[in-house]
């Protein structure tokens, strides 16, 4: 049964500091990955602050993002609660609320809409610049309603209360606004079904050890699109790059020669250890020889610094 919106101008006194109030803003969003279930209260407002405007053509459009179901949340945010989920491991995201075999199964239009998580994201909703990544106008008051594979719809599901499977990546997070509709009084089950899970404490910043002589390729898996990757070395003396060279002898006494590979035009530069730069010249070729007889005794870096990267080694002068 599709529902249709009425146009019924009310006065509504709103009383701040109700405790159903509770998640009722997107800055006091719930995490889901350790509540099975959250609660809709009938009496519950927007909460502090209206945080989907109206109109809001971009952080709620009226036509689907993601699939030829109806719009977002086209009544806005009635007696909402906002939800905050982490990503685990990279999969598809995949989860429902109020399944018709779950223990609180939909008892009213629960209309929902997901955005991209960081710290700007609230503010972004509210000034209409953020727009949702899936979002659901429910067609049924019954069966479920959320992200959901055709084989994966819940038994009784209605495929026009879910939106296709997002893939994810391992520590994204998304915002989810649902709005009770119907008004009702009841607890909702929230269940994931695809290979994508959800965590609490995600280890988002780990940190490996590359014994001295040892190689390493860094691949960035936490994060979708992402076309720029960063990450840094300790100590700061070791410094990422696609390019390599060798150093014979090391530990060196008077002459070393230096071969390169996989690098274009550059400069190279042989540092003491405090930083202070005893040569520095420029290279386009593949092999090089120094004179460092004349240097003390001790540690020295050579860095080579390219459009392919920077890398460093360390040499001995004995």
């Amino acid at each position: 049964m599709k529902k249709i919106i009425f146009s019924v101008f009310l006065l509504i006194g709103i009383i701040k500091g109700y405790s159903q109030n509770i998640n009722a803003d997107c800055s006091q969003s719930i995490p889901l990955c350790t509540t099975p279930n959250f609660t809709f209260n009938a009496t519950s407002g927007v909460g502090n602050v209206q945080d989907i405007p109206s109109p809001s053509n971009i952080s709620n459009p009226t036509t689907n993002p993601a699939s030829a179901n109806a719009g977002c949340l086209l009544s806005g945010e009635l007696k909402p609660q906002w939800l905050l989920i982490t990503i685990a491991n990279p999969g598809n995201l995949e989860f429902v609320f109020g399944a018709g075999n779950s223990p609180n199964p939909q008892a009213g239009f629960y209309d929902w809409a997901m955005w991209p998580y960081s710290a700007n994201t609230c503010n972004n909703i509210t000034n209409n610049t953020l727009p949702p990544v899936r979002c659901n106008w429910n067609a049924t008051n019954t069966g479920g309603t959320g992200i959901a594979s055709a084989a994966n719809i819940p038994p009784g599901g209605n495929p026009g209360n879910y939106e296709p499977p997002l893939a994810v990546n391992a520590c994204q997070q998304f915002i989810i606004c649902i709005s009770n509709y119907s008004g009702v009084n009841t607890l909702v089950s929230f269940q994931t079904l695809g290979t994508s899970s959800l965590t609490c404490n995600p280890n988002c910043n780990p940190n490996y050890s590359i014994c001295a002589g040892a190689t390493a390729t860094v691949v960035p898996v936490n994060f979708a699109n992402l076309t720029s990757p960063t990450y840094s070395l300790n100590p700061g003396a070791l410094t990422s790059g696609t390019g390599n060279f060798v150093v014979t002898p090391n530990p060196v006494h008077d002459k070393i020669n230096i071969q390169m590979q996989g690098f274009d035009a550059g400069e190279l530069v042989i540092l003491n250890m405090q930083g202070q730069q005893i040569i520095t010249e420029k290279i386009n070729i593949n092999s090089r020889a120094f004179d460092l007889s004349q240097l003390p005794q001790g540690l020295y870096f050579i860095s080579i610094n390219s459009g392919q990267g920077k890398v460093n080694k360390k040499i001995l002068k004995w």
